[in-house]
C-alpha cells in the first residue's frame, strides 16, 4: 500500500537509561538508512541475532535502517536482502521480534503470471500462521490479494470489533507470480491494544456527513462528496472517524475528511489512498473473498 504520512521523532528508551533516537512517522510510513545502534551495544546484539537467526546465517549485517518503526538490518542493500526487527519494547522486556523480512532477488523478471490467485493466498496464508503472533492475528482480517508487476500482494488489515485501523497497521506478503517463492513480508505495529480503542460514537452518520459537507463549503472548496468510496467509520490512533472522500470536478484533486465520532471536530487532509482502499473493500453489497487467506 502507498501511504501519505507525517515523519516526526520520538525518543525511544533502551537499555538502561540510554536512549535510541528512531524516526517514527504518525502512520508508520517513510525509512531512514544508516542508523546508529551502537550507543546500545545490548540492543544492537539483539537486533543482529534475532535477523541472523531468521535467515540461517553467521553473517554480519552491512547496516542498520528504519522502516516503518522497525530496524531494517540490511545484509545486501545492493540485492535487496534485508529483516525487519520490532524493538520498541526492547526497554522493557528485552526483547526483541522479527516483523518483517525481503529477498529482492526474488523479484520476477517478468510481468506475467503463472500461479494461480488461489495459490498465491495459500502461499501467503502459510507465512501468515507461521510468522504472525497469535494475539495479533486474531485482530487481522483479509483485506485484499492484488496481482503487481508479475507478483501478487496479499494484505490483512487490523480491526477492533469489525472497524479498520488506519496508519500501516496491516500484513502484507509479496508472492512471485511465476515461481511461488515468497519475495517479502512485513507486520505493522499495533499502536494501542484493543482494550483503550473506545468505539463509542455520539454523533450519527448522517450528521458527520452533514458536517463534513459544510466544513468543505464554508472552505471554498470546489470538491463535492463522492459515494465511492463511501463514508466509512475507521479508527486513526485509538479514535474513531468517520472518513470522507471529496473530489474536485474540474480535476482529479481529492481530499480526505473525517469527522470525529464523538466530538465531531473536522479535519480536511490530502488524499489518503489507505482509507480508499479499506473504504472500497468494505463497500456494502461488494462481496469480496479471497480463497486461500481466510
Amino acid at each position: 500500500m502507498r501511504r501519505t504520512s507525517r515523519v516526526s521523532r520520538r525518543l525511544i528508551a533502551v537499555m538502561g537509561g540510554l536512549l535510541l533516537w528512531a524516526v517514527e512517522a504518525a502512520a508508520h510510513g517513510g525509512a531512514v538508512e544508516n542508523i546508529d545502534l551502537s550507543a546500545s551495544p545490548d540492543l544492537e546484539r539483539a537486533v543482529i541475532q534475532a535477523a541472523q537467526q531468521y535467515l540461517g546465517t553467521p553473517r554480519p549485517p552491512e547496516s542498520f535502517g528504519h522502516v516503518n518503526g522497525k530496524v531494517s538490518v540490511n545484509f545486501d542493500r545492493a540485492a535487496g536482502v534485508a529483516v525487519l526487527v520490532d524493538a520498541l519494547d526492547f526497554g522493557r522486556s528485552g526483547q526483541v521480534r522479527v516483523f518483517g523480512f525481503k529477498d529482492e532477488r526474488r523479484v520476477p523478471k517478468q510481468t506475467a503470471t503463472r500461479i494461480s490467485r488461489v495459490e498465491a493466498a495459500t502461499r501467503a496464508r502459510a507465512v501468515f500462521e507461521r510468522e504472525i503472533p497469535s494475539e495479533m492475528g486474531a485482530q487481522l482480517s483479509p483485506l485484499s490479494l492484488r496481482p503487481l508487476a508479475g507478483t501478487y500482494v496479499a494484505t490483512w488489515i487490523r480491526k477492533v470489533e469489525g472497524v479498520p485501523i488506519l496508519g500501516n497497521e496491516t500484513f502484507e506478503v509479496v508472492v512471485n507470480g511465476v515461481t511461488g517463492e515468497v519475495v517479502g513480508w512485513e507486520l505493522g505495529i499495533f499502536d494501542f491494544p484493543s482494550s483503550v480503542i473506545d468505539l463509542g460514537l455520539t454523533i450519527p452518520a448522517d450528521a458527520a456527513r452533514r458536517r463534513a459537507v459544510d466544513a468543505v463549503r464554508a472552505r471554498g472548496l470546489p470538491h463535492v462528496l463522492v459515494t465511492a468510496p463511501p463514508m466509512t467509520l475507521v479508527v486513526h490512533g485509538r479514535e474513531p472517524y468517520y472518513g470522507m472522500v471529496f473530489a474536485a470536478s474540474d480535476s482529479r484533486d481529492r481530499l480526505y475528511v473525517t469527522v470525529h465520532g464523538r466530538g465531531g471536530r473536522v479535519q480536511t487532509g490530502p488524499r489518503n489512498e489507505e482509507f480508499e482502499e479499506v473504504a472500497e473493500a468494505l463497500r456494502p453489497g461488494v462481496a469480496r473473498t479471497f480463497p486461500g487467506l481466510h
